[in-house]
């Protein structure tokens, strides 16, 4: 059956179930959220935003962002290892994973924005809600929101003692734990808060060389909240968090007839294919360890209310990769990034005009200091090692230091027109300074040359022209608007139409460029300019939400990374650089109905006619017209619950998952043999929770169709060399959980 036929018969379920259910008194639930800087129902925000409840992150066993997607059409999130996560709504994303490139989709955690790519996989714990804002948002969400946002909220102290207690246990080894317990500490005044997690598994990707195993799980996190209320008037919520991972390295797979860097003989050593037996020479490892602080304050006063988050992250990350991903020693990657992150936010917030008038206004600075070091190792299997190096393998090395400064003012106000109208408008100034000093060296130094695997040197100028070292920057500014408008025509029914804009600042090319001149090119700014119309309606006595929304973005300058071929000596060359202009547009449906008090349905499609309209690549070929990387034109999902009584037993509780994406393209030329044709995931639960009880024991079972694809295909040298991540195989364990309100 196609998508549209199984969507439209999810639909037609919905709706023929509907009336019979009216009979009954449950109604869905309401979900608040606060994308507009105020807490509202989901229903009542005018633009597109999807959220999954606490309920839903722990039915779905939601522990990484990337899972995030499976359940929000519109939204592509997959990831290359703990370091590099490609995070796309609507067409619009980052490919570069560097620290002179920025995210075009912003990562909020409890409204503080997270900057680098190596922060954004951790582990989510203890979590509220997460809400998903499609389009533009640069005017409430801070910097480089022209995409979207994602925001994650944690759960805050409570005043009164809870406590929370999971466990599961899994194939391939796999444990995971997750704790809470909150409460009053004294008396009323103060509050307290601590969750932690624990991630253990073996990994499903086997390297047949050496037994090793790869795509494993070890990592462990805790956050500690001390919430201050002396009064009605005034709260300060103070948070610190801490969190390590220790795995394996990336396990990518050759889906091309070629390796970099061509060894002498035969590619004999080369495994073409998805398999999760591979062949690795090396046996790299990841390492991230990252602590966080931020304190939230808010004053309730006759003007409003005024709130200061004060946040510091400090992130430090450490790969090394067999590149290559064969049983040929020809290239490895190892990289070291750190970074602390400073950001200050003001708000003034509060009502006027005989509450007529929603406003906020509000002062923005970040401040984050980044450095990485890059090392690409030619292995002793390359014909440069053995006509040139005496069979010694060597390494090329490219250190960035990286400031960024960013500075902006912004407003946002609600008029209420009628009682039926509403108009927004809104704006963002901002401004970002970035400087970068650079340096190179291919003379046979790097972190990765040691007794045990010495480099050898080699004549100068072999594979780059000449080492470098360069100190550099740039400015950008940008004032960005929104406007809205949406009409009630019923209490459960809003018709919106919005116009955005967003802003990425620029910045600096990523790894080894083949030359000074190139490493010194500084990439523009992107743009996007969007308009949404939509509808968010509930119906049958709030049994039935059915939300539509149409979208038209325009990017200009559009950021993203390529590779086009091959510099002096075979040096792949990668470049990020600015499409000339690229469209995308398209739709997106969501139903969620109740037909019967114990069954749940929720199903959500999407539609993505994203292309580039005329671009032209770093090796002068034009790519207008072709559907724009890590876009899927299509995506579904589908999520049916239902809850059997037991009676006096207690209750059981079936959940079925099923999501789709179609075919994406992982290069602007959409090659082929490295883009990703269109599949299926299909996951279950079925709980057992006694009646009157506190505790609740489950099986699980998550990819039961044991589908192996692509979440990301790295291209190199014009697409002509391309190495795989997979997705997880099948996975399947029991759970057990304790809630104590």
């Amino acid at each position: 059956m196609s998508i549209r036929g199984m969507l439209a018969g999810s639909v037609a379920f919905v709706l023929a179930a509907a009336p019979v259910a009216a009979q009954d008194s449950g109604a869905l639930e309401e979900i608040i959220v606060t994308a507009q800087k105020r807490e509202q129902r989901l229903q009542d925000v005018p633009f597109s935003v999807a959220a999954l409840s606490a309920a839903d992150i722990e039915a779905s066993n939601v522990v990484k962002l990337d899972q995030v997607a499976l359940y929000t059409p519109g939204l592509y999130l997959e990831t290359i290892g703990l370091g590099r996560p490609f995070l796309f709504i609507r067409g619009i994303g980052s490919g570069a994973f560097d620290v002179g490139s920025d995210p075009s989709v912003a990562l909020f955690v409890d409204e503080v924005y997270v900057s680098r790519f190596t922060g954004l996989m951790f582990d989510l714990f203890d979590v509220e809600r997460i809400e998903v804002l499609k389009g533009p948002q640069g005017t409430l969400f801070g910097r480089n929101a022209a995409g979207g946002a994602v925001s994650m909220v944690t759960r805050p102290p409570s005043d009164h003692f809870t406590g929370q207690f999971s466990a599961q246990l899994g194939n391939y080894d796999a444990v995971q734990l997750r704790a809470g317990i909150s409460g009053p500490l004294g008396d009323d005044r103060w509050r307290f808060r601590l969750a932690g997690a624990r991630n253990d598994s073996k990994g499903y990707i086997r390297n047949t060389l050496t037994g090793k195993r790869h795509q494993d799980e070890n990592s462990y996190g805790a956050r500690g909240q001390l919430q201050f209320v002396p009064s009605d008037a005034f709260d300060a919520l103070l948070t610190l968090e801490y969190a390590r991972d220790d795995v394996g390295m990336l396990a990518q797979q050759n889906v091309t007839d070629n390796v970099l860097f061509r060894p002498l003989g035969d590619l004999a050593g080369v495994r073409r294919g998805l398999s999760l037996d591979q062949q690795y020479t090396t046996d790299g490892y990841q390492e991230r360890e990252a602590i966080m602080a931020s304190l939230h304050m808010n004053w309730d006063t006759p003007i409003g209310r005024f709130t200061s988050i004060t946040a510091f992250r400090s992130n430090e990350f450490e790969e090394l990769h067999d590149q290559d991903a064969s049983a040929l020693d020809t290239l490895d990657r190892y990289a070291y990034e750190d970074s602390d992150t400073w950001s200050q936010e003001l708000r003034h917030a509060g009502r006027s005009g005989g509450s007529r008038v929603d406003w906020v206004v509000g002062l923005y600075y970040l401040r984050e200091d980044a450095f990485r070091e890059e090392d690409w190792i030619i292995g002793a299997d390359t014909a440069f090692a053995a006509l040139m190096n005496g069979g010694q393998r060597f390494p090329l090395q490219d250190l960035n230091d990286v400031t960024t400064e960013s500075y902006a003012a912004f407003g946002q106000a609600t008029f209420a027109l009628s009682e039926r109208w509403n108009l927004t408008v809104g704006g963002r100034y901002s401004r970002d300074e970035k400087s970068n000093v650079r340096s190179t060296d291919n003379f046979g130094v790097g972190s990765q040359c040691t007794p045990a695997t010495p480099c050898g040197p080699f004549p100068a100028n072999v594979l780059l022209p000449a080492n470098y070292a360069l100190d550099y920057g740039d400015e950008w500014s940008s004032f960005d608007p929104v406007a809205t408008v949406d009409w009630h025509p019923t209490e459960h029914a809003i018709l919106y139409a919005t116009y955005r804009e967003g802003f990425k600042s620029g910045g600096f090319q990523p790894t080894l460029p083949a030359n000074a001149a190139r490493a010194s090119f500084i990439f523009a700014p992107e743009d996007v300019t969007s308009v949404e119309v939509g509808l968010k309606s509930q119906w049958l006595a709030g049994r039935l939400q059915l939300n539509l929304a149409l979208f038209d973005n325009s990017y200009d300058d559009l950021q993203f990374i390529t590779g086009s071929g091959v510099g002096p000596g075979g040096v792949p060359i990668v470049v990020v650089d600015n499409a000339a202009n690229a469209t995308a547009r398209g739709g997106e449906i969501q139903i969620v109905a109740r037909p019967v008090e114990r069954l749940r349905l929720t199903a959500g499609y999407s539609y993505t006619d994203a292309t580039l309209d005329d671009y032209v690549d770093d090796a002068g070929v034009s790519q207008a017209g072709k559907q724009m990387i890590r876009t899927p034109k299509n995506q579904a999902n589908v999520i049916g619950e239902y809850s059997f009584p037991l009676g006096s037993a207690g209750d059981l509780t079936l959940r079925g998952e099923w999501s789709y994406r179609s075919k994406v393209f992982f290069d602007p030329a959409n090659s082929p043999a490295t883009g990703q044709k269109g599949f299926d995931v299909v996951n279950a639960r079925l709980e057992y929770a006694p009646a009157g009880a506190r505790w609740a024991v489950a099986a699980y079972g998550k990819n039961l169709t044991d589908e192996l694809y692509c979440q990301n295909t790295v291209t190199l040298s014009a697409a002509t060399v391309g190495t795989c991540s997979t997705g997880a195989p099948r996975t399947y364990g029991i759970a057990f959980s304790y809630r104590h309100d």
